[in-house]
């Protein structure tokens, strides 16, 4: 048992912590079902997600025609995209 806890502990400490591909404040395009919605990223949440990987807290705009509040989510790093023209998108960011 006690070795098994120093085994444990000695993998944890070699694990590579990568740097963010993302930085707050960046627009990007997120993977919603079918779609793309243009969000901007508000706060990088760690390694909370799926086998430690990594999550971000975005606000998209609902619509471009309405002044209400964005909708704020949060999605894992495998569903944020670089912005691309040819892309068609959602959002008014």
């Amino acid at each position: 048992m006690r070795n098994a806890r120093k085994r444990m502990a000695v993998e944890s400490a070699r694990r590579v912590v990568l740097a963010p591909r993302w930085k707050v404040g960046e627009v990007v395009d997120v993977r919603l079902g079918p779609g793309l919605v243009r969000a901007r990223i508000i706060e990088d949440r760690g390694p909370l997600g799926p086998n430690g990987s990594r999550m971000f807290r975005v606000e998209a705009q609902s619509s471009p025609w309405h002044e209400a509040e964005p909708d704020r989510f949060e999605v894992v790093e495998s569903s944020l995209l670089r912005i691309s023209v040819e892309r068609p998108r959602t959002g008014s960011f």
